[in-house]
């Protein structure tokens, strides 16, 4: 059976399908950070990116967030992985000091101590309703140590935009190390190269004998070097013998030899993906029932407490946790996804229009304009308004823009420089 695996970084998607993986550079309007900041963008490309691929509907699909999410190694009470996760979703700013609502995953390791990792149920939410407009069928959505803890030991380097994550297993997760590439960041900015020119010119040799382009490439290299002496330190100091690199930075074997010595070092493949049997909780919770949920687990934590430390009570406290458990089991959480469906449902009813269709309309129009002409710099929207900003080559072709764009009540502010500067709002009527 085939399926679609998805992972969504800094300002890169990784899409796996039927073995092959196609890395497609997006904008940070669309991913800052690693969240999602425009969905209906990132539908869009998805739903372009599954055409090309001839993806059939109703595959299954996974997607893994691969910088949004938290990770923490925490000593738990020995009870079963859904009731700790329970536990650990409603008690997340304890746990996790955050006030955003998370959905974790718990792995334990030893000794009464776990690997929790969690996904904010924020983007959770974005992911579901991206897919509610998709012929995949989503399985599920993980964090990215989620694809570690089912595969070899070693470091795990997944470098970014901003950062590099080392994500350090030794049979379950152990730690997670950052560096920080805000340097590079400004490296970038300074000589006014944006990421998807920096993929394209970062590996390809010819570019290096360009004038314009070697003080450039002196500051990259010096920051490379410090990045792969940083990752052969954090490798040494946590005695893994392998390291997994993915491919931002893209080093020949015998520069890597050089700079990380007996270190084994491979390419993070994701056409290597394992299907995880772990499961995430697709349903939307109810709050006011998830408080009963948080009742009834304080308690049952408390009965728990109580019978390790009040041997003399063991059968009262088994009674209790026994009948604990069934009074959670017996909460219809069907029923809470059944009414919150029905809440959507009904605001649904009241939109004037569907506004991914109009949104995903709008760029097949700007797609057709010449690009010599015309190059659209950056798509923002919400419910109500899209905002698009861009340069053109003279006045005519603003005119052109506002003539494709006529049905949706344009309004285009620009202004004249070494090329005309626009900026296209759209809004809801």
């Amino acid at each position: 059976m085939q399926i679609v695996n998805i992972f969504l970084d800094e300002n890169l998607i990784y899409l796996n399908y039927n073995e092959n993986t196609t890395r497609i550079i997006v904008d940070e309007s669309v991913l800052y950070n690693g969240r999602i900041t425009d969905e209906n963008y990132l539908l869009y490309i998805l739903k372009k990116e599954i055409e090309n691929r001839e993806i059939k509907s109703g595959t299954d699909a996974y997607v893994y967030f691969m910088k949004s999410y938290i990770h923490k190694t925490l000593e738990l009470p020995n009870l079963s992985e859904a009731d700790l996760e329970s536990m650990i979703q409603i008690e997340s700013k304890e746990y996790f000091e955050t006030d955003e609502q998370i959905i974790p995953m718990v792995e334990k390791f030893n000794d009464g101590k776990y690997s929790v990792s969690a996904i904010y149920l924020e983007e959770f939410e974005k992911v579901r309703k991206i897919f509610d407009k998709l012929d995949l069928n989503l399985r599920n959505v993980y964090p990215i140590t989620t694809f570690v803890e089912e595969n070899s030991d070693g470091a795990y380097v997944f470098v970014g935009r901003r950062s590099a994550d080392i994500i350090i297993k030794n049979g379950s997760i152990e730690k997670i190390k950052n560096i920080d590439l805000n340097n590079l960041v400004t490296l970038k900015k300074d000589y006014d190269i944006d990421e998807k020119y920096f993929h394209e010119i970062k590996n390809p040799s010819f570019y290096r004998d360009s004038v314009d382009l070697q003080d450039f490439f002196m500051g990259y290299d010096f920051i490379v070097s410090e990045f792969l002496n940083d990752l052969k330190n954090i490798a040494t100091n946590n005695n893994v013998s392998k390291i997994f690199l993915n491919d931002y930075f893209e080093f020949d074997q015998y520069f890597l030899e050089e700079q990380l010595g007996n270190f084994s070092v491979d390419r993070i493949d994701f056409s290597k993906v394992k299907t995880t049997t772990k499961k995430t909780n697709l349903k939307s919770f109810n709050f006011k029932k998830l408080g009963y949920i948080l009742l009834c687990c304080v308690f049952l934590l408390f009965s728990f407490i109580i019978y390790r430390s009040k041997s003399d009570k063991l059968e009262i406290n088994e009674r209790k946790l026994e009948s604990l458990k069934e009074e959670l089991d017996s909460i219809d959480l069907e029923n809470i996804k059944n009414e919150n469906i029905s809440e959507d449902s009904s605001e649904n009813t009241n939109e004037k229009v569907d506004f991914s269709e109009k949104f995903e309309k709008i760029l097949e129009k700007l797609k057709k304009l010449n690009e010599n002409d015309i190059l659209i710099t950056s798509i923002k929207a919400d419910e109500q308004k899209i905002v698009i900003s861009g340069l053109a080559k003279d006045e005519p072709t603003i005119k052109i823009i506002e003539d494709y764009l006529k049905d949706y009540n344009p309004r285009i502010d620009y202004e004249k420089k070494d090329v005309y500067y626009f900026t296209i709002n759209l809004e809801e009527k």
